[in-house]
């Protein structure tokens, strides 16, 4: 992250939670954590208490962590996580607008307490989608207390302007997403009724200058209103697939750990590095499929590049070059008149070898006898 010339992140999913595990480990590579996702949950009845302790948890976290602004979203009755049209969501009543707006203010003023702001997302599929919606909360909410997130692919997904919005509320807004879309994959989410969560697999949103957004206006509202917070944006996708990798050093668990998921519209792949034989493929609406070195489903292109063949680890290779090298190296010292290593004896000998050959010509004779054992 740090070599691709990032400042930071956001606070990802499988980031360590420990602020004196995370905060040293981000630090050793000049990175700093920016914000982090808050789900409120305010416009369902019974949730306040809840969602308010909960908050404080995040904002305690992110404070530790040096960061200045929890993004929060109003997840109540949301459809982003369900296979429901994104854009068949429920309609809200006066009285979740009034709640949601009296919570938001109380964690707002919560975190302007502590220092920090909250800056409201609006998202696909939830409470807050279109540009009336964000309108409507700007102005039921208290500007000192609740800021926003510009995020440009959703507002284009919404079908909004996000410089219209930019340019109404430069002066609330305190963290902006920079995502781009592809409106070939748009325009299939309106076709076929896709859900949100299909529509991120199949590629819809993308980086900045990949898609059909102009960024340049949104900057230059932001610069002329002396806008001093963060940028962030996606992971890089292509060719209409939505990818994502994940490595990790610092995470409990997974030491140096390394994955690979690419999503299309017509099936999914992945690949983790403890596994290197194995490959998940799971096309749409099929049982999934581990694909082996053998399995013929694999291209001749990967073929090719395949070293060992099945029923062999991708360190089989490795394996030998081990046994060569302690052999290479008793061998030096006996030339040089000098004790090998100790540790290095465990390679196999001329005795090993003609064991291993009786062995094999035992197995021979047991086959041709029906296969009776055979004394060695």
């Amino acid at each position: 992250m740090a070599e691709a010339g990032f400042s930071g992140s956001e606070i990802g999913n499988k980031y360590p939670q420990n602020p004196a595990i995370l905060k040293p480990a981000l630090g050793k590579r000049g990175l700093q954590i920016s914000s982090a996702w808050f789900s409120s949950f305010f416009s369902e009845e019974g949730r306040e208490d809840e969602t308010v302790q909960v908050f404080v948890e995040k904002m305690n976290f992110l404070k530790a962590m040096g960061a200045k602004v929890v993004n929060v979203c109003e997840c109540g009755h949301c459809v982003q996580s369900s296979p429901k049209y994104v854009f068949g969501r429920p309609r809200f009543s006066d009285q979740q607008w009034n709640a949601t707006a009296a919570g938001l203010n109380q964690i707002g003023k919560l975190a302007r307490g502590n220092g920090m702001f909250i800056a409201y997302h609006h998202h696909m599929g939830t409470m807050v989608q279109s540009a009336e919606e964000i309108d409507r909360l700007m102005e039921m909410t208290n500007p000192e207390w609740v800021h926003l997130l510009i995020d440009t692919g959703h507002a284009f997904y919404a079908g909004e302007d996000a410089l219209a919005i930019t340019k109404k509320y430069a002066s609330r807004i305190k963290n902006v997403h920079l995502k781009d879309i592809r409106q070939k994959i748009l325009d299939d989410v309106h076709q076929y009724k896709m859900s949100f969560l299909n529509s991120v697999k199949a590629g819809v949103f993308t980086v900045p200058g990949d898609g059909v957004i102009n960024f340049d206006p949104v900057f230059q509202t932001l610069s002329e209103a002396n806008y001093q917070g963060r940028f962030e944006k996606p992971e890089d996708q292509e060719r209409g697939a939505a990818g994502y990798l994940w490595a990790s050093g610092v995470a409990v668990g997974h030491r140096h750990g390394l994955g690979i998921r690419i999503f299309g519209t017509k099936a999914g792949l992945e690949w983790r590095q403890e596994k290197p034989n194995q490959l998940l493929f799971s096309p749409l609406g099929q049982t999934p499929l581990t694909l082996e070195l053998d399995s013929p489903e694999l291209y001749p292109s990967a073929k090719r590049l395949l070293r060992v063949g099945a029923g062999h680890p991708e360190g089989y290779f490795e394996a030998f070059t081990n046994v060569y090298t302690d052999f290479a190296e008793n061998l030096l010292a006996k030339i040089e008149g000098r004790d090998a290593d100790p540790l290095i004896q465990d390679f196999p000998t001329l005795e090993d070898g003609l064991a291993g050959v009786k062995f094999l010509e035992a197995c021979v004779e047991s086959s041709h006898n029906g296969g009776g054992w055979i004394s060695i």
